[in-house]
């Protein structure tokens, strides 16, 4: 079973609230410049972690301010528990 651990090496489980810490360029690449921004915009933001994924990243789901639902894949890491 994988650990998921933020950056200060605490566990993250689905429903717990977190802090996106930063973004990479990976995620971002490629993207529309409308999806980049929504993204970069929930950075310091608390979010819900909706599943867990096989290759040890966690998911995010965020709803802008024009009601679009958006789904990121983020490395623990790049996360805080609160």
């Amino acid at each position: 079973m994988n650990k998921y651990l933020d950056i200060n090496s605490i566990q993250v489980n689905e429903g717990d609230h977190v802090k996106l810490l930063r973004v990479s360029e990976d995620l971002l690449d490629g993207l529309p410049k409308t999806d980049q921004k929504a993204i970069l915009e929930q950075i310091n933001k608390k979010l819900v972690v909706e599943s867990l994924g096989e290759h040890n990243y966690v998911e995010l789901e965020f709803i802008t301010a024009d009601g679009h639902i958006h789904s990121i894949w983020v490395d623990p890491k790049d996360i805080e528990k609160s």
